[in-house]
């Protein structure tokens, strides 16, 4: 995983999707069916795109495949936020999966608020760090995000994204 080179100027450090012009605003919209579990895209030219922010490689991994069986085209992997940030900056990710902890500090909750405000993307949480005080500042952090404890299994993760997915088109 080698840096992605900066250089965007669309005012934050992502650079803006491709969007359809409904009623003024702009939307990109994809949906899981629950059925076939597989995400549906409603545009030709592009599937969604995912970042895991997670420095435990064999995690990563595994969170990688099953995002792509539920139609995922791309998956980004960062091991700490430098990475998460530069990959956000040329490659704006339609949902993130986040770990809390990145090489032995809390780095991963700042990131997720920073991706929040700057590429207005969407949070999942997955995390070892399950204690009240983690919790309580995930949910001040970053409101909303869902959290899901470590290890993950395959339908809540699916529930999660498809929550997190659906919220932001609506």
């Amino acid at each position: 995983m080698g840096e992605v080179p900066r250089g965007h100027s669309h005012g934050g450090i992502c650079p803006p999707r491709s969007t359809a012009q409904i009623g003024g605003l702009g939307v990109t919209a994809w949906a899981l069916p629950t059925e076939s579990k597989k995400m549906e895209q409603h545009s030709s030219s592009q599937y969604p795109r995912a970042l895991i922010v997670e420095d435990e490689t064999m995690i990563a991994l595994g969170l990688e495949a099953h995002l792509r069986e539920l139609g995922f085209g791309a998956c980004d992997l960062a091991a700490d936020g430098d990475q998460a940030l530069s990959h956000a900056t040329s490659n704006r990710p339609n949902v993130v999966l986040m770990d809390v902890n990145l090489e032995g500090n809390r780095e991963g909750i700042e990131v997720a608020r920073t991706l929040r405000e700057t590429c207005d993307v969407p949070i999942v949480f997955v995390t070892g760090c399950t204690d009240s005080e983690t919790i309580q500042l995930l949910r001040s952090e970053v409101p909303g995000a869902p959290v899901l404890p470590k290890p993950v299994w395959g339908d809540r993760l699916t529930e999660a994204v498809d929550a997190v997915m659906k919220f932001r088109m609506s």
